[in-house]
């Protein structure tokens, strides 16, 4: 359902979604941030799939794979 990453500034990423739509994200820091946005763009380029994702009050954990 994601689209691509629209920016990062500071420690926000926005996020565009497939219908367009964008979301922001507050996170702990701006090298989390990128981070976040690096594995966003390899899962959107198909490089990487998610394989299992687990919330667990505020932290949230993604388990990938490499193609």
């Amino acid at each position: 359902m994601i689209a691509g990453v629209a920016a990062v500034v500071d420690n926000e990423i926005v996020i565009i979604l497939k219908d367009k739509s964008s979301h922001s994200v507050l996170l702990k820091d701006n090298v989390t941030a990128l981070r976040l946005k690096y594995l966003i763009e390899e899962i959107v380029r198909e490089k990487r799939s998610v394989i299992e994702s687990k919330f667990q009050k505020y932290i949230m954990e993604v388990i990938v794979s490499e193609h």
